[in-house]
């Protein structure tokens, strides 16, 4: 079998800004968001699957490594003190009113077409901001969410390494996987949903063992972590590198004690599908702390205790 590179055609995912007055999520408003999807799709005359969201999901396909749910927003900073004279004075602290959000985006992604012989990024920036697109999307939400304002800008997508590799620790009924890339990049992480079996020994008399042919040799899973098949077997999360921000820790919670689980990680560049850079999976062990032991001192005190209450009890009642 003879692999085929198509040549280049200059193709780049399309990043569409959608921005609301009124409070939307690409994550518990998911539904909405694919529906929205299906709609600039039909209105663009491509594929479901060129018009995502930020995770790679489409019309009536969700993605894999969507969150369970969206991140809580981070407390107010502390009270900021502005009276810094020593006589004694009533307390004039200025403390700081949390930020009110006015303004909410979502962000979807249009693919390139990989069967043109040459990608006009430019046309599918207008088509996604036309007129036709706005009036497609607001069917589905302008009716809850009001109006919208769109940006769209074509994505240069740039190779992206770690600096920090991925390394996982245990804790209490948790792994966690943390490390660095160079370059603003997506990281995927994933942690087996059940636990690696004990490695038992092998105790078979080699002796008296029938000498087997050998396996014809394995064919190498090819796996990614924004596939559902790997989703089925692994938890999948998702973080997103910055300039100035590019470590990420990712706990796995949930997890049973005393067990190793295995896990992975890769990084891609900034697109959900079809990255044009990704590194290579990086995998590992991590075993989670071993349940708490009581011990039996502790628990025959206790006992002589209660059996002390029951007798006093007892006395005073009689």
């Amino acid at each position: 079998m003879v692999n085929v590179t198509a040549a280049d055609n200059g193709g780049k995912p399309v990043s569409l800004a959608l921005t609301f007055k009124k409070a939307i999520s690409d994550i518990t408003n998911n539904d909405v968001v694919l529906k929205m999807c299906g709609k600039l799709a039909e209105n663009m005359a491509v594929p479901y699957n060129r018009v995502t969201d930020a995770y790679g999901g489409y019309f009536g396909n969700p993605s894999p490594s969507l969150p369970a749910s969206a991140p809580v927003a981070k407390p107010a900073a502390a009270a900021n003190a502005t009276n810094t004279t020593k006589t004694r004075m009533l307390n004039t602290t200025n403390k700081t009113a949390a930020p009110v959000q006015t303004e909410w985006v979502i962000n979807m992604m249009v693919q390139p077409d990989p069967f043109a012989a040459k990608a006009d990024n430019d046309a599918t920036v207008k088509a996604a901001t036309g007129t036709g697109a706005i009036a497609a999307l607001d069917t589905v939400t302008k009716a809850t969410y009001g109006a919208m304002t769109a940006k769209a800008v074509a994505v240069t997508e740039v190779a992206v390494k770690w600096v920090k590799a991925p390394a996982g620790t245990g804790g209490a009924k948790q792994v966690t996987v943390a490390g660095s890339t160079d370059v603003g990049g997506y990281v995927y992480c994933g942690v087996s949903k059940t636990a690696s079996r004990l490695r038992m020994l092998n105790t078979t008399n080699a002796s008296n063992a029938t000498a087997k042919p050998a396996a014809a040799p394995v064919a190498k899973e090819v796996v990614n972590l924004q596939s559902a098949s790997t989703a089925a077997k692994y938890f999948i999360q998702r973080f997103e590198t910055k300039t100035g921000a590019l470590a990420f820790s990712l706990v796995f919670s949930g997890l049973n004690e005393g067990a190793t689980y295995s896990w992975m990680c890769e990084a891609t560049s900034l697109s959900p599908v079809n990255p044009a850079f990704r590194t290579a999976m990086t995998k590992g062990t991590a075993a989670t702390n071993a349940a708490p032991v009581v011990p039996a001192g502790d628990s025959a005190l206790w006992s002589s205790l209660f059996a002390a209450i029951i007798m006093i009890a007892a006395v005073f009642f009689y």
